[in-house]
């Protein structure tokens, strides 16, 4: 292989999955018997699937509907909206409606076993809903009436309140669904009390308040001039990510459960991650946070931490991470991950690090380390044939990088970028 000296630009996007029961509603259903309602199922996948079985029973009172999707490995976005008649043994007493989506992979026949949404709907008969609620953002409002979640009239400011108040997910961006304007109040979101996922990109929000909405799990809001963000009542909340927004203050006392975050303003000092045990992902650029605590984080397992003032790291306690970002951060001057013996994947470039030892991180296969200030570097761990590539350009100082051996006039056996006065050695000292 030979030596390359070329300047590197790195992008990294993390890419998610998702298939979910976006809404489900009744309405009334007379044509077939006066004891029939209709149900009207929505829903989505980031992923080609289709419709493989449903039935339900009725045991008294009560109404078990399962729905099950085949869902595969392709691009192309899922959208599925379905109609079905449930006939009730009388047309008149007091029913609960139950459902629940399961997800299936192999396409044939659904085993029963994967569910993913669920949900329940208390209704009477004879069934005539007609109760309507205000919705003050005309953008919100067309969302709604695009998917016949409204009331069948643009621009009225009403929808239903039966076809929304068992949604699931709203997705307030430009992507996927169709909408009239850009999104610039959510100050109606307090009558989707069922939501769980909350999806609002690139939108002109300035305010969110979720008092109201206590199941939420999932929160996206990038890219929106957020002023203020209140979810100290979202006790469920999983996964959080707001990035690209100017708030100056972030509240997760109350968020226990968080699993994912990612986060970056330019205006916030300060972010307490200590109780958060659950935590797996995290994702930070912060440029007036000099500290970070990671040390009760043990289950994390992907980092991202770039454009901070931090000068140091601690990951001693985080032995779980595969993946590790920490870049452009341009006071950072040591890094030990020593203890990181299941790293995999290690960018840390545009930082001012000087020594770096990598010998007991038997897993890795991609090393950038480009733009730092190295003056040793030490990636002699005994697997080097595992390792596919290491960049180490811009790093005047760095003359010599300690490999397990050296061969065919200095040749490594990983793709590898290095500044032309770097060579390889089996002992730099």
């Amino acid at each position: 292989m030979k030596k390359t000296i070329l300047i590197f630009g790195l992008f990294i996007s993390f890419y998610g999955s998702s298939q979910e029961l976006m809404n489900f509603y009744l309405s009334p259903f007379t044509l077939t018997s006066e004891s029939s309602v209709t149900l009207h199922t929505t829903f989505f996948a980031y992923s080609g699937a289709g419709i493989v079985n449903y039935d339900y029973t009725i045991d008294g009172n009560i109404i078990n509907f399962r729905l099950c999707y085949a869902v595969g490995s392709s691009t192309v976005y899922t959208l599925d909206k379905k109609v079905f008649e449930i006939i009730t043994p009388n047309n008149f007493g007091d029913y609960i409606f139950k459902i629940s989506l399961f997800t299936d992979y192999d396409g044939q026949m659904c085993n029963y076993e994967n569910i993913t949404d669920s949900g329940t709907i208390n209704f009477s008969l004879p069934y005539n809903p007609t109760e309507k609620i205000e919705i003050t953002d005309t953008a919100v409002e067309s969302y709604l009436e695009y998917l016949n979640f409204g009331d069948n009239i643009f621009a009225n400011g009403e929808v239903f309140k039966h076809r929304i108040e068992n949604l699931l997910s709203l997705y307030l961006s430009n992507l996927y669904f169709d909408k009239d304007g850009v999104v610039e109040s959510l100050t109606s979101i307090e009558h989707f009390k069922a939501l769980k996922n909350l999806y609002i990109y690139n939108q002109l929000v300035a305010d969110i308040n979720l008092e109201f909405n206590t199941d939420l799990e999932k929160l996206w809001c990038d890219g929106n001039p957020l002023e203020s963000l209140d979810i100290t009542n979202n006790f469920k909340l999983k996964r959080l990510w707001c990035r690209n927004i100017d708030l100056n203050e972030l509240d997760l006392s109350n968020n226990s459960l968080l699993e994912e975050f990612s986060f970056s303003s330019n205006s916030i000092t300060n972010i307490n991650l200590i109780d958060k045990l659950y935590l797996r992902d995290l994702e930070l650029s912060t440029p007036l946070i000099s500290s970070l605590d990671l040390s009760n984080n043990l289950l994390l397992e992907r980092v991202h931490v770039s454009n901070t003032l931090l000068t140091s790291l601690d990951l001693s306690n985080n032995s779980l991470l595969y993946f590790l970002n920490i870049s452009q951060n341009e006071l950072l001057t040591q890094l030990d991950i020593s203890s990181l013996t299941g790293i995999f994947r290690m960018y840390c470039y545009g930082n001012i690090i000087e020594e770096l030892d990598l010998s007991l991180n038997t897993n890795l296969s991609k090393v950038h380390l480009q733009n730092n200030n190295l003056n040793f570097l030490n990636i002699k761990n005994g697997n080097n044939e595992d390792i596919y590539e290491i960049i180490t350009i811009m790093n005047p100082n760095l003359f010599c990088i300690e490999v397990d051996n050296v061969v065919d006039e200095g040749q490594q056996p990983f793709d590898y970028q290095i500044d032309s006065q770097t060579e390889f050695s089996e002992d730099c000292q």
